[in-house]
């Protein structure tokens, strides 16, 4: 089941508001992927916010309204669960406060004349805590995936305390073949270099070979990033050994470790003294993301700027 085409956008009221809504549900429904829909929120444009009493003009809400209201009543129709976004907005003195003043900014996104890349390129972080919790708010991973927003989806395969034993047992089910990711990020050996005699202490030569078999599986476009630890002095020569399998397996590397160090106060950077703030998560994302736009470079938008996309897709 496709969705439906070749018809105009009515222009009238009623049902005419929420066709779009039902054809792209029951597309949906038909690939049997469980839904939750959201009503449009709320609109405001900085520029005619009323900046005596800190409320927004209404400048097109009651049409916005009349939207969220048919989307509301197409998902009871189909059964999807919804949340009423714009109710839940228009409650709030100061709603506006929630919105930025880029949401119908091109921003980054770079206009073209044709409908761009035809799929989106796949970035697949691997790694122990600092990659899983990466997706926090202000982490690194988070701001890899703004960055590349329209142009790569980014999977996170991060696992809270696995050392390179265990990441390397899991790689094979992870991923299967080459066409599963473009772009693979390594962060391990924070946990490998605990004190020996600990459950997650892996000997720095295992260490060196267990990242080294990794990178073989993995092939060429990897990035390593390095943390440092709780006890610098031995997570140094874990650093340095990834450092060495780096350049012996001819793989991008990011001296996370030599980069911080360099920095006078780099507690600032941990929330524990081991993972990521927003701050690091930032000073991070910094170093990484320049390492993915070499492979990337190429790598276009998805799909047609809105401006384009009646004429591109042909929409009438």
């Amino acid at each position: 089941m496709g969705i439906k085409g070749g018809r105009s956008f009515p222009e009238a009221c009623g049902r005419t508001k929420s066709w779009v809504f039902r054809d792209i549900l029951e597309y949906i429904a038909s690939l049997g992927i469980p839904t939750l829909l959201l009503t449009p929120p709320p609109v405001c444009d900085r520029r005619l916010c009323d900046k005596t009493n800190d409320r927004p003009i209404d400048r097109e809400n009651k049409r916005t309204s009349l939207y969220a209201k048919a989307a509301l009543s197409i998902g009871v129709e189909k059964s999807v669960d919804t949340v009423d976004l714009y109710s839940a907005m228009v409650k709030e003195p100061a709603y506006h406060k929630y919105l930025s003043d880029v949401a119908n900014s091109r921003g980054a996104f770079t206009k073209m004349s044709s409908l761009g890349a035809d799929k989106f390129a796949k970035i697949f972080l691997f790694g122990d805590s600092l990659t899983q919790q990466s997706f926090s708010p202000g982490g690194w991973g988070a701001r890899v995936a703004d960055h590349f927003q329209r142009r790569a989806d980014v999977l996170n395969r991060g696992f809270t305390g696995y050392n390179t034993d265990w990441a390397k047992a899991i790689l094979p089910r992870l991923l299967a073949s080459r066409e599963q990711a473009d772009v693979i990020t390594v962060l391990l050996g924070s946990n490998d270099a605990v004190k020996e005699g600990e459950y997650q202490h892996v000997p720095l030569d295992r260490y060196a070979q267990n990242l080294r078999d990794i990178l073989e599986a993995l092939c060429e476009q990897t990035n390593i990033s390095w943390p440092l630890n709780r006890e610098n002095e031995r997570t140094s020569l874990y650093a340095k050994a990834a450092l060495s399998v780096g350049v012996e397996k001819s793989v991008d590397t990011v001296d996370l470790y030599s980069a911080m160090v360099k920095e006078p106060a780099y507690h600032k950077y941990l929330s524990d003294g081991l993972h990521f703030n927003a701050a690091g998560g930032q000073f991070l994302a910094e170093l990484v993301i320049p390492k993915l736009e070499l492979h990337l470079c190429n790598q276009k938008s998805v799909f047609p700027h809105w401006e384009d996309a009646a004429r591109l897709l042909n929409v009438s």
